[in-house]
């Protein structure tokens, strides 16, 4: 592998990382635009597993609403995420923590795990295809 090859797959695990990061900023933070901002036009999202398939970026953003409208607070950590770069493709598995609040202010936490797709098209990385793996949803006492 040539120096330019090397760089060039360094550049696209920073980037990618960049976007699951920028994914949860966004959800937390309530920040709509970061959050659209890491899906390609024509993206698919699963957020539950066994759920429906959200098609396209506009649609994918417009289920933050019910999330923000359920959830009073999120709390979303990342952690082992394991990249495999393939030219303009990539794959990867993020193990995630997250801790929320519902709406009428009970505490929990999940677990679980997001297998992704991503795409470099046109000089940019972003999330071609997202599912959740859940390992646990449990009740928690006030952090």
């Amino acid at each position: 592998m040539s120096d330019d090859s090397r760089i060039d797959e360094l550049v696209a695990y920073e980037e990618i990382r960049r976007l699951v990061a920028d994914y949860a900023h966004g959800v937390d933070k309530r920040d709509r635009d970061r959050f659209a901002s890491v899906w390609h036009e024509d993206a698919e999202w699963q957020p539950m597993p066994g759920g429906d398939w959200l098609k396209g970026r506009d649609a994918i953003a417009d289920a933050l609403g019910p999330i923000w409208e359920g959830n009073r607070e999120t709390h979303h950590w990342t952690s082992n995420h394991s990249i495999q770069v393939d030219g303009g493709s990539a794959t990867g598995l993020v193990d995630l923590d997250c801790v929320l609040q519902t709406a009428d202010g009970q505490w929990f936490r999940v677990a679980g795990a997001w297998h992704d797709d991503y795409e470099r098209r046109n000089e940019r990385w972003a999330i071609a295809r997202r599912t959740i793996e859940i390992y646990h949803h449990v009740a928690i006492a006030e952090p």
